[in-house]
């Protein structure tokens, strides 16, 4: 009989949060071989027309040896494959032994192994890596560069529309309110009430904010007064006009969430729909993640020949990308044929609105 292996008996470390330590597994390993070793099942006896059935009082022993060989090939098809079951100590006798079980029962090179995997095959799929990886996340940083540029622009152009049809005072040494231009008018209380109430301020708004303007020692350093009635009208359109204005860095970010959650949706269905044509008997899940594993079920994640890294790279092209429109199956005459390289479609930019248009 083989002594557990000294380091799961003797080991200090405690086994990971959720994880059974050797002795607890092996427990319920030897309590399930035991019941099925006591299995019994229905001795087959010949009926009056020659054909077998069950009996329905006599029995005999079940196939111990086939359900051991089967337990040992569904976990192997859990993990992974025979290798990485016997990577504990993959020279030992017992490996030797384990591995020749499973060669009868998944094959030698493990051609068998899904027909027995009871797990579900978890394959993560790590969308903001995927999309980095074919240019998405590029485009979407060079949009947001483009945007946020253009805002800081037309920051910039309201500023000086806005200086153009103002007046700018600054506290003296006094207390008082003087404008550095030699052309603005004497600073006066009533001009920046109008103003106050023009920006919709209340009377008892107005009178708590005149505390501190015609106090020498209140607390402000700067006031901004409209240049007269005409240019006060237009600082209002001009505010207005900016309240209105969309925010199109926000919508670019909010377009970028959904695209990529709807890229996830549609990678996920169509890795569903390729396992449950190629692997029918195999239960699937897809993890989608922005924080992928460097293994999945104890295998290289891109490695295409496991089923899990086929599945995804299979899917992976033949999902459209966000903004992509499916390219023309057959040539368009006057047009590059295309059906082998999908149309990229219009920047995020473009999609976030008219105000963001650029050429492709």
């Amino acid at each position: 009989m083989t002594d557990p292996p000294a380091s799961s008996v003797t080991s200090s470390a405690s086994p990971e949060v959720g994880e059974r330590d050797w002795d607890a597994v092996m427990d319920d390993a030897v309590r399930v071989l035991t019941e099925a070793a006591r299995l019994r099942r229905p001795v087959l006896q010949q009926n009056g027309t020659g054909s077998s059935q069950p009996s329905v009082s006599a029995t005999e022993p079940s196939d111990w040896a086939e359900f051991v060989a089967l337990a040992v090939a569904g976990a192997a098809a859990n993990v992974g494959g025979t290798e990485q079951a016997l990577a504990g100590r993959p020279g030992s006798w017992e490996a030797d032994a384990v591995r020749s079980l499973l060669a009868g029962t998944v094959g030698v090179d493990d051609e068998h192994l899904l027909v027995h995997r009871r797990e579900p095959l978890v394959i993560t799929v790590d969308v903001e890596q995927i999309l980095a990886d074919a240019g998405v996340e590029a485009r979407y940083s060079r949009a947001a560069s483009v945007l946020d540029a253009q805002d800081r622009q037309r920051h910039a152009e309201r500023a000086d529309r806005v200086s153009g049809l103002c007046w700018t005072y600054e506290r003296d040494a006094t207390g008082g309110w003087v404008c550095p231009d030699p052309e603005a008018p004497t600073f006066t209380v009533q001009a920046w009430r109008a103003d106050c109430a023009a920006d919709g301020m209340t009377a008892a708004q107005i009178a708590r904010a005149e505390e501190w303007i015609t106090d020498p020692q209140g607390v402000g350093y700067r006031l901004v007064i409209a240049k007269d009635d005409t240019a006060r009208t237009q600082l209002l359109e001009l505010e207005r006009a900016q309240d209105e204005e969309p925010d199109l860095v926000e919508a670019l970010e909010r377009q970028r969430l959904g695209e990529y959650a709807g890229y996830a949706e549609a990678l996920t269905a169509t890795i569903l729909a390729a396992a449950a044509q190629r692997y029918p008997h195999l239960p699937v899940r897809v993890q989608v993640t922005s924080h992928g594993d460097d293994e999945v079920d104890g295998t290289d994640p891109w490695d295409v020949a496991q089923p899990g890294p086929a599945l995804l790279a299979a899917a992976i092209a033949v999902t459209l990308l966000p903004g992509q429109a499916p390219a023309p199956e057959v040539d368009v005459p006057g047009q590059p044929v295309r059906h082998l390289d999908r149309d990229t479609g219009p920047s995020p930019r473009r999609r976030v609105g008219p105000q963001a248009g650029e050429s492709r």
